[in-house]
């Protein structure tokens, strides 16, 4: 997997105590969804078919 874009994937999001993923740009704490949840696991999927 590409380290560097993990890496700046993991400054964007993060995830709180329940695991749950949140935009840290974001005002007031960030803001949680399915929809951060479905790119992430998009972007491991594609990353991980990437041929090194």
């Amino acid at each position: 997997m590409d380290k560097e874009l993990v890496e700046a994937l993991e400054f964007l999001l993060g995830r709180d105590d329940d695991g749950a993923l949140f935009d840290r740009g974001a005002p007031e704490g960030g803001y949680r969804s399915q929809g951060l949840e479905n790119a992430l696991r998009t972007i491991r999927r594609k990353l991980r078919a990437r041929p090194d």
